[in-house]
């Protein structure tokens, strides 16, 4: 045996970890040079115990070999159509007959032109008016893209079900028994963060915000105007997705300040099988409801699923669209990446900052796409469905903010850095804000009382400890696919944060697409260990 025993290497593992926790205990004092000595030497310890181990899954990493293998790839830029069925047995049976695989192909074409022409004439019908369309505008919108899921979906079907050859921590299905488990586990952490939610539900938090009032009150005049169905209402940067939800909420309970925070309440709750989902597909099922528990406890996202606010669908639909593309990219099937689709428009349709989360999930496509050879045969048709799908659902935003672009970029506007700072302090007000915003996890947190235990850390103590670990696992991997995912995660939307009023820094709320991320390097060292842990029992 070559290098550290097996027992050593996790003793190693958790005396780092236990340094990591004293050195957060210091920082959060304000202890910083006792804290920068613990935290290096337990980044030294853990970095050298794991120094050997692997980090792959999702695709093999930057290499020239890969980058040269897969420059080839674009050499056809349409891949041979046989090549992509060739795998799929559903098509070689002969209990498929031409006959069925003609019509399947037809219902296909149909019903996506189908899809595509309503798609486009509820847009048309939106732009005639887009505070009153038209009647048939918005059962035109959301049907179609009902249609081009279904017509999605039908592909998986013709093509068949065949998996991809990239790895995954634990791609074999779960044995029956194992799924009856996991279905109790996860059930068990839901109520756990139900009652996170819902514990003094009638008078925690105090009092109604403004935003909670100015959504109320949008939704009522949907009540009280049927014509009125705009796509932008406007005042409160919300867009009519979020006012349909809290009408929904309104029918169902009365109208209510609750009411307004139980549409929160319900996005925060299924963000916990969401963080499953990608939980799973990163680390395995183990890790992956342990993901779901963090989520499902963790102080901020609790916070922000008890305030009647829109931010929090953005980590429910970031962590929706990197499962299911992760999910696609292992299964190789079109419905995963139909439901990515979704998820990345409908996220669109929430909250502005979510573009900053596209450019991350982005930016890791195209690492791909240069470094995964094959990958852009295998997958070309899925991520053009993908993001077609994402384009027909956040169109209408999109038409109405370059129709109306002084309404809808006035709140992003007047919250930018640049709004209120001269021109020559500019610089200095941006590298301020980029110190507070790196260090809100660990150190001094958002100091507004809505968001958070004013200045206190935005994780708590084991958590904040584990992130520390975390990055630098995934600097140390940055070239891996998984690591380059997390760090593009974390950094890119906490500029929605670090971009904004100065006095305000750090802004938990604004950088609320960072937090998928906070929490999931708060796994990666216990990923590491758990691999340790597995080969040597």
């Amino acid at each position: 045996m070559t290098g550290l025993p097996k027992i050593n290497k996790l003793f190693i593992a958790a005396v780092a970890i236990l340094l990591a926790i004293w050195g957060q205990r210091r920082l959060a004092l304000f202890n910083e040079f006792d804290a920068l000595a613990l935290y290096g030497l337990a980044a030294v310890l853990f970095l050298w115990t794991f120094r050997t181990a692997r980090f792959e899954g999702i695709g093999h990493g930057f290499t020239w070999p890969n980058m040269k293998a897969a420059a080839k790839d674009y050499l056809r830029l349409i891949p041979n159509s046989s090549r992509i069925v060739s795998n799929n047995p559903a098509l070689t049976g002969a209990q498929k007959s031409r006959r069925q695989r003609a019509f399947a192909w037809l219902a296909i074409g149909l019903g996506g032109l189908i899809a595509l022409g309503a798609n486009g004439r509820a847009l048309w019908l939106f732009h005639l008016d887009f505070e009153r369309p038209q009647a048939l505008a918005w059962p035109l919108y959301v049907g179609s893209i009902a249609l081009f899921l279904a017509v999605i979906w039908l592909l998986d079907l013709v093509h068949g079900n065949a998996e991809t050859d990239i790895e995954s921590p634990e791609t074999p299905p779960a044995p029956h028994r194992d799924r009856r488990w996991l279905l109790g586990a996860l059930m068990a952490i839901l109520v756990v963060g139900a009652f996170m939610r819902l514990y003094r539900f009638s008078d925690l938090p105090f009092g109604t915000w403004y935003d909670e009032a100015a959504a109320g009150l949008l939704a009522q005049r949907m009540q009280n105007d049927p014509n009125w169905r705009p796509v932008f209402p406007g005042s409160i940067n919300v867009t009519a997705h979020y006012i349909y939800l809290v009408y929904t909420s309104f029918k169902l309970f009365g109208i209510s300040t609750q009411a307004v925070r139980a549409v929160s309440v319900l996005m925060g709750l299924a963000a916990i099988p969401a963080a499953y989902l990608l939980g799973r597909e990163l680390y395995g099922r183990t890790l992956g409801l342990g993901f779901a528990l963090v989520v499902a406890v963790a102080r901020w996202h609790v916070n922000f699923s008890r305030i009647g606010m829109y931010n929090i669908a953005t980590p429910l639909f970031e962590l929706l669209a990197a499962g299911f593309l992760l999910r696609g990219i292992r299964r190789n099937r079109f419905i995963d990446f139909g439901l990515a689709g979704l998820a990345l428009g409908l996220g669109l349709c929430f909250y502005p900052a979510f573009q900053l989360f596209v450019a991350a999930l982005g930016l890791f496509v195209f690492y791909l796409l240069l470094t995964q050879r094959g990958f852009w045969q295998r997958y070309w048709s899925k991520l053009l469905l993908m993001t077609l799908l994402a384009a027909m659902i956040a169109g209408p935003l999109v038409y109405f903010a370059y129709e109306k672009p002084d309404v809808y970029f006035a709140r992003t506007q007047d919250t930018s850095l640049w709004a209120k700072t001269a021109p020559e302090k500019r610089v200095g007000a941006l590298l301020e804000n980029t110190r507070k915003h790196l260090l809100m996890f660990q150190q001094t947190g958002d100091p507004n009382g809505r968001h958070n235990i004013p200045g206190a850390p935005m994780l708590d103590t084991y958590t904040a400890a584990l992130m520390v670990l975390g990055v630098l696992l995934a600097l140390r991997w940055v070239w891996r696919p998984r690591g380059l995912l997390l760090l593009l995660w974390l950094l890119i939307p906490l500029l929605g944060g670090i971009l904004s009023l100065d006095f305000e820094a750090p802004q938990s709320l604004r950088s609320i697409g960072s937090l998928p991320a906070a929490y999931l390097l708060a796994m990666l060292p216990l990923y590491f260990v758990r691999q340790e842990w597995r080969q040597s029992v």
